[in-house]
């Protein structure tokens, strides 16, 4: 067979590729309206030198494109820029909060569920807008293109989708209770060298629903401190004697509250993320810079050798992998996946236990605000309730736990470990914190259906509203920005420290004056001189300084006695009446 024809130069310039041609508005415009006059789309291809389907699609946008000239666009522009659904960019954002929350709850998620919850949330917050947001709104159907897109926007590569929702897996947890028991006694670790830690999240100023707080903070304005949400992250041994200082994620590294306060002394260990979730390199961070620290001490303290087991759950937040090696004299175990609420110590009470401890304490402090100052209403009480007040709610709660509490949530993994074992009752602890909430003035009437729906509101998935809030949270900071600089207080001073001396002793005066019972006046002066005690020695180091001499004294000039050289040098006998210069015995001679 002949060999094909080779085509000629010009004969392949014809054939090949038309160029593409971009159109500007103002020429789309003039195609519409000659479409609009009847015009055919053929003929209106050929005199714009572009095929029929680009007509086509022109025709399908004219919509778009008139509002976009009428609008004050560029007529000379080849492309139509539209601005996105402002509904649809706070639902987004609303929905990446919700699937971080299920994440660190380690709730399955599916591609439909997600979809599912995009659409209600959509309707929710179109709802909420007002009207002239509403009416430019687009239609929102949460299709599968829209979750691809939304999935590569919004980064979701590490989010596992499951098909359906998994349940605890009991034969899991029983097969790895005989693994846990044969690596405590192959290794050798005492309840005292094993720990567990675990995450939740906390509603810091949440009320229950049908107090007089949470009904006037629905119809005020602004920010619902209610909503503000943290992170604690809590951690203890087998043998319940050692708490490890909790770690407090909050959305602000710098709120007002702790304006001028060093954060590396206060009793949590403070972090801060704008979404207040353990990220990977938060959790390093508490653990290289806290867990490490503080266990060697407390095993020091023991004499015991500083080896540990950690026990872990499969959170996103817990890198297995930077864990592995991270320190020679720290071991980390994971639990099999879907066991943590069979097995994992820090879900069998202890959490629970600390926030009831911490709701019943919220409740005091409202109490004592309110009795130490009766102008003060229930409303300004509460809002004066800030971070720093919840901090110290936190310690104070940590310390109130019990060692039967902390070793006896070892139980259902490690039975052989706990004495003595006494299961905490959530039921009385809920019946004395409706007990003292009915003591606050105007709080309203507490029952026990009310503080149980708020505890158990901590850990309830996210509604639609509680998801807005932590939106808007992420981007407007009520109580901080991070981005300012920190003003930081001066260090103490001697004047300072005098200031303190002076409102003790003017403090003891007012006691002795006004209490009838000199005893018990003498008692309570005596607590005060106990109290200030370490000012005391503040003060002794202040004035130590103060009498230390600089080592510059000893290097400065002395001053030259021009007085009493002259003297001496008077005082040297000469020869002669004057002194001649040592230069005229050496004059030239004639």
């Amino acid at each position: 067979m002949a060999p094909k024809r080779k085509l000629s130069a010009s004969c392949d310039s014809e054939v090949g590729k038309r160029a593409r041609k971009v159109l500007s508005l103002q020429s789309k415009v003039e195609l519409l309206d000659r479409l609009a006059n009847g015009e055919s789309v053929a003929s209106v291809g050929r005199s714009f030198e572009i095929n029929e389907s680009t007509v086509r699609t022109i025709k399908q946008n004219e919509v778009k494109i008139r509002a976009s000239v009428s609008a004050g666009g560029t007529p000379g522009a080849k492309s139509v820029h539209t601005t996105r659904d402002h509904v649809l960019e706070k639902m987004e954002k609303a929905l990446n909060i919700w699937i971080e929350d299920q994440t660190q709850k380690r709730a399955p998620l599916s591609t439909a569920l997600i979809r599912t919850k995009a659409l209600n949330l959509y309707q929710y917050m179109q709802q909420d807008s007002d009207a002239e947001e509403a009416s430019k709104a687009t239609p929102f159907s949460a299709s599968r293109g829209w979750f691809d897109r939304f999935r590569k926007r919004a980064c979701l590569h590490n989010v596992k989708l499951a098909g359906e929702a998994a349940s605890a897996d009991t034969d899991g947890a029983e097969k790895y209770k005989a693994v846990f028991k044969e690596m405590i006694e192959e290794k050798g670790y005492k309840p005292e060298q094993v720990f567990n830690a675990d995450e939740t999240g906390l509603f810091w100023k949440k009320m229950p629903q049908r107090t007089y707080i949470s009904q006037e903070e629905k119809v005020a304005p602004g920010f619902k401190a209610a909503k503000d949400r943290l992170t604690l992250m809590m951690c203890a041994n087998a043998s319940g004697d050692f708490v490890v200082k909790p770690m407090m994620l909050y959305r602000s590294l710098n709120p007002r509250a702790l304006a001028g306060k060093n954060k590396q002394h206060l009793p949590v260990f403070w972090r801060s993320n704008k979404k207040a979730w353990v990220t990977a390199d938060v959790f390093m961070d508490w653990f290289n810079n806290c867990f490490v620290h503080e266990v060697e001490k407390y095993l020091v303290s023991k004499n015991l050798a500083f080896k540990v087991l950690l026990l872990l759950d499969n959170a996103p937040g817990h890198p297995s992998q930077r864990l592995q090696f991270a320190h020679p004299n720290v071991e980390v175990q994971f639990l099999p996946p879907n066991t943590t609420s069979l097995i994992q110590p820090m879900d069998q009470g202890v959490i629970a236990t600390f926030k009831a401890y911490y709701t019943r304490r919220t409740f005091s402090r409202l109490f004592n605000a309110m009795e130490l100052n009766e102008s003060l209403t229930i409303i300004n009480a509460w809002k004066k309730y800030d971070i720093a007040a919840c901090i110290e709610n936190v310690r104070e709660s940590v310390e109130e736990m019990k060692v039967t509490t902390l070793n006896g949530c070892w139980k259902n993994l490690w039975p052989e470990c706990v004495n003595n074992f006494v299961r905490f009752s959530l039921t009385d602890e809920v019946k004395r914190i409706v007990a003292v909430a009915n003591t606050v003035p105007g709080i309203g009437d507490v029952v026990v259906e009310d503080v149980r729906d708020l505890l158990e509101s901590h850990v309830e998935e996210l509604t639609e509203e509680e998801l807005d809030t932590l939106a808007k949270c992420s981007s407007d900071e009520e109580e901080g920005n991070d981005k300012r600089e920190e003003v930081i207080k001066p260090k103490l001073t001697l004047k300072s420290v005098n200031r303190i001396f002076t409102a003790a002793a003017v403090l003891s005066e007012t006691i002795d004056q006004l209490d009838p019972f000199m005893s018990r006046s003498l008692n309570c002066k005596r607590q005060i001189e106990d109290l200030i005690a370490p000012y005391k020695e503040i003060k002794k180091d202040l004035l130590n300084k103060a009498r230390q001499t600089s080592i510059t004294q000893f290097l400065a000039p002395t001053p030259q006695k021009e007085k009493y050289s002259q003297q001496k040098v008077s005082a040297t006998p000469s020869t002669s009446s004057a002194q001649k210069p040592l230069t005229s015995f050496f004059k030239p001679q004639a």
